[in-house]
């Protein structure tokens, strides 16, 4: 049976860590962030090339993880499609005991040579993320 891991969180909460150790290592992990460096650092063309990759994984049946922001509502959209498939669903969500805190940790991650997010969207995706969540 094919699974689909998706990593949640808000920014700066650690997701692509996990995703990066426990599941990049066994299944491939579709990570906007890093097709974003992939493509001049371009949300939108990133975003879009998540989707396609996820959709063809899903076409073939491969187990795949996702690493997600879980902001939206596509994440739960895909969740649904896949049971429909036959997929298992394994959801971890990541998170830290504020927004501070990931706007912290999002600003070591730019000394480190990391990518930034504007303080704007972490508030939003942080609220949207534990919204979704519930």
């Amino acid at each position: 049976m094919p699974q689909l891991w998706i990593v949640a969180g808000p920014n700066g909460a650690g997701k692509t860590t996990v995703a990066d150790r426990w599941l990049a290592p066994r299944i491939p992990v579709i990570s906007p962030d890093t097709i974003a460096m992939l493509h001049g650092n371009s949300p939108i063309q990133a975003g879009k090339a998540a989707i396609l990759e996820q959709e063809r994984l899903l076409a073939v049946g491969a187990s795949f993880g996702l690493d997600t922001t879980f902001s939206g509502n596509r994440e739960l959209t895909l969740m649904k499609r896949a049971i429909g498939v036959g997929y298992k669903i394994n959801f971890v969500f990541v998170c830290v005991e504020s927004l501070a805190l990931c706007q912290v940790r999002i600003l070591e991650r730019v000394d480190s040579g990391g990518h930034a997010v504007a303080a704007e969207d972490v508030s939003r995706r942080y609220s949207r993320s534990l919204h979704n969540l519930a």
